[in-house]
């Protein structure tokens, strides 16, 4: 999914983290890890109102939920955060569901994947009967419209789990040959289409929307 990102960002694509997640938890690893900067995070957030302390201004967190970034809410995020309808979406579980719906009911090409987790030995696995991580009625949408479906187990050909400093390396080396090349299987419609990409880590927890400029 590294790749992937930033593939996409070097052919004129602006790319988003659209995720359930804190954003207060994720703006300040996501430049890092994902290379996407804080300000392009829509996440669920917590309310929080403006004091003067002692003649200094601060943002005090209140124990209330402000928006809560999951499933109908990520179109509803997209459109009040972003302006602009996604033309490629990304996601891995029910909770993205209406965000691949609202991406790929604008005009023009639009791309739709969804991310499998399949692989109990070398990730985890999750889809129809899981407590969390819900993929059952996604799934069944991905097949009958044609979206992508990337399959963990049969498609990832090798999983890398790397520390952090070896993450930080890999994103300042965007040519790096350690990288392993794994195969896309399109889930459409009649033959079965192909499409190569290399992948160098397993994080693909996170759904991302893509903009161009």
């Amino acid at each position: 999914m590294l790749e992937l990102l930033a593939y996409l960002r070097a052919n004129g694509f602006k790319t988003f983290i659209v995720s359930g997640g804190g954003i207060e938890f994720m703006r300040p690893w996501s430049g890092e890890v994902y290379g996407v900067p804080p300000e392009q995070v829509i996440g669920s957030s917590i309310k929080v109102k403006y004091e003067l302390r002692d003649g200094e201004p601060v943002l005090v967190r209140l124990p209330e939920l402000d928006f809560y970034d999951d499933k109908e809410g990520k179109p509803v995020a997209i459109h009040q955060q972003i302006g602009r309808r996604p033309i490629a979406a990304f996601g891995n579980s029910d909770g993205d569901l209406q965000m691949l719906q609202w991406t790929t009911a604008g005009q023009g090409p639009r791309f739709a994947l969804y991310v499998h987790h399949t692989d109990a030995e070398r990730e985890w696995a999750y889809d129809r009967k899981s407590s969390m991580g819900r993929l059952d009625k996604g799934l069944d949408e991905a097949q009958a419209k044609g979206w992508t479906i990337v399959d963990m187990k049969q498609d990832w050909s090798s999983f890398t789990r790397m520390r952090k400093n070896e993450i930080r390396g890999k994103l300042t080396r965007p040519g790096n040959q350690q990288a392993r090349r794994t195969t896309f299987r399109h889930c459409g419609t009649g033959a079965a289409q192909r499409v190569s990409f290399r992948t160098r880590t397993s994080a693909l927890s996170r759904s991302a929307g893509q903009c161009p400029h």
